[in-house]
């Protein structure tokens, strides 16, 4: 689901989707891969919980993108 505030952030006027990660089936906000390193920029502060699989999530994908 994308919550409507977030949704000109996500789909860009030319339609253009961001990256985007879930939490509990929710957009949570936006990554990128910046130097090697993905970057993870949510919209609201996360539950530490949550920040601790995002955080996860991205290592994982770190290293698949620099395989």
């Amino acid at each position: 689901m994308l919550p409507e505030p977030y949704r000109r952030v996500i789909i860009g006027p030319n339609g253009d989707v961001a990256q985007t990660f879930l939490v509990d089936g929710v957009v949570a906000g936006t990554w990128r891969a910046e130097k090697g390193r993905v970057v993870a920029e949510p919209f609201e502060p996360l539950r530490r919980a949550a920040k601790t699989e995002v955080t996860a999530e991205a290592a994982r994908l770190e290293e698949f993108l620099n395989a």
